[in-house]
């Protein structure tokens, strides 16, 4: 067997293994990217209580599913679609949120206090690094679809 056939085997074989590597990181991105995501919703809310679970991660739409916020705040699905504008440039194009239920009662001061969500300080929201939250990352728009709001009279 020739030296240049030999390459060619060699080549082939590992793009192959390449290739089916990459596949099962595509495959399994859903169960990768699941704790990244709850442990940064966890620190954007700063509570402990966020699961979700990633659906779908696709070239232009992740979809996440069973979101629990709080034991207050819940949400079936939130959709979000994007586009690349570059290298490091994503725009958000969309968000639709389904399946919304809020759990809110009458506060002391005389507004609405969302249940589990008291420790979410009223402040710009920044990022972990200590920036501001960058203007470009707002989305073209954002829809809900059969949403709850369920009062409590305390």
């Amino acid at each position: 067997m020739s030296f240049k056939r030999k390459l060619l085997i060699s080549v082939f074989a590992a793009g192959l293994v390449l290739s089916a590597a990459g596949c099962l990181v595509w495959l399994n991105l859903p169960l990768i990217l699941t704790p990244v995501i709850e442990n940064r919703l966890k620190n954007v809310l700063r509570t402990d209580t966020v699961q979700c679970r990633v659906a779908r991660v696709g070239v232009s739409e992740t979809l996440l599913s069973d979101i629990i916020l709080s034991s207050g705040v819940s949400i079936d699905t939130l959709q979000i679609q994007y586009g690349v504008k570059g290298i490091k440039r994503v725009q958000i194009r969309q968000i639709l949120l389904s399946g919304v239920t809020i759990k809110a009662a009458a506060g002391s001061g005389g507004g609405l206090e969302i249940q589990g969500l008291e420790g979410v300080k009223k402040t710009p929201s920044t990022s972990p690094a200590g920036k501001a939250f960058h203007p470009g990352l707002l989305p073209e728009k954002i829809a809900l679809e059969r949403g709850r709001l369920i009062l409590g009279l305390e």
